[in-house]
């Protein structure tokens, strides 16, 4: 069984409701062959809003939490059992927490608004507390042009790792790399953009060194893909329009599938050799938010699909491990 971690937040305009509290609640399931879901344990009492993720790996799980801090859980890898830890919506240098993505147990990246201008990764550190090590401000971001309330924000990364190192990729109108293990900056990436490019989302494919960037050219939405076999200088061999606004995407060998704004299906298509594939709608029943934990593989050998739905959450699915 793999486990999956599902969060919920209630979405509340903190400026027009400034007394109002937005409850979090996260929740752990194991997720059978068959498909099911069987809850384990649900835990509240913590603070999301307005744009927030969640990200699990080797027995910690974290809550972005948005403008209103970070919360820090444990889990037992086993059973998907959720505890709380001292760490409740501690707030770090920064106006909000949009995303997180967990790049090794102890090890998280962040998608951070620094300071309502400056986007990007920020990396911390899981120990006694949860401390920041490094942060990369992206030239060239969107910033919040394309989000889409209540639930998605353009700001998304994926990670991998090779025996190359530890790579980011990130998404927020520009694409970017960075190696999140050492102070630096992040390098944007050019090869290939088409005019007018806006990422918003993206996955990486460790099985096939590929990112895959879906984004807006003028409204209409791509997904670029880029061989990352050099991986601070990714080069663009394919790219296909699909249909839709694009908010959310996974891919693993070529295999790529999306979710649309206003859609209720994940959409999928194989990429082929010319980049030239038709997408096709696979049913989707599962309109909740979280983190698809496969036990014993780390998250870094496959894709991942952050779904943000019409309420506050992401919906992570460990894209080729199941």
């Amino acid at each position: 069984n793999d486990i999956v971690f599902a969060l919920y937040a209630k979405t509340i305009d903190l400026a027009s409701n400034p007394n109002l509290n937005p409850i979090g609640t996260v929740c752990s399931f194991t997720l059978a062959a068959d498909g099911s879901l069987n809850v384990v344990n649900c835990l509240s009492g913590f603070l999301a809003a307005p744009f927030t993720g969640v990200s699990a790996l080797g027995g910690n799980l974290i809550v972005s939490g948005g403008v209103v801090g970070l919360t820090h859980f444990v889990y037992n890898t086993e059973s998907g059992m959720i505890s709380q830890t001292s760490t409740k919506n501690l707030v770090l240098d920064v106006a909000g927490l949009p995303d997180v993505v967990m790049v090794t147990p102890t090890t998280i990246a962040f998608s951070a608004d620094f300071d309502l201008i400056d986007f990007g990764p920020l990396i911390a550190t899981i120990s006694d507390n949860v401390t920041e090590d490094r942060r990369f401000a992206i030239n060239g971001t969107s910033g919040f042009e394309n989000k889409i309330k209540p639930a998605n924000f353009p700001l998304v990364i994926d990670v991998t790792s090779t025996a190359e190192g530890t790579f980011l990729y990130a998404a927020n109108g520009a694409m970017a790399v960075v190696d999140p293990t050492q102070d630096g900056t992040a390098t944007v990436i050019t090869d290939g953009v088409p005019s007018g490019f806006q990422a918003v989302t993206v996955a990486v494919s460790t099985t096939d060194k590929r990112a895959y960037f879906g984004g807006l050219v003028a409204g209409t939405s791509f997904v670029l893909v880029y061989d990352i076999s050099s991986p601070l200088s990714p080069s663009l061999v394919g790219m296909n329009e699909v249909d839709g606004r694009i908010t959310s995407i996974g891919a693993n060998n070529g295999m790529v599938v999306y979710m649309i704004d206003g859609g209720e299906t994940i959409n999928q298509f194989m990429l082929s050799s010319e980049s030239t594939a038709e997408p096709t709608p696979t049913p989707s029943k599962m309109p909740i938010v979280g983190d698809v934990m496969p036990k014993d593989e780390p998250t870094s050998t496959s894709s991942q699909i952050k779904v943000h739905l019409s309420f506050i959450c992401v919906f992570v699915i460990g894209f080729g491990m199941l």
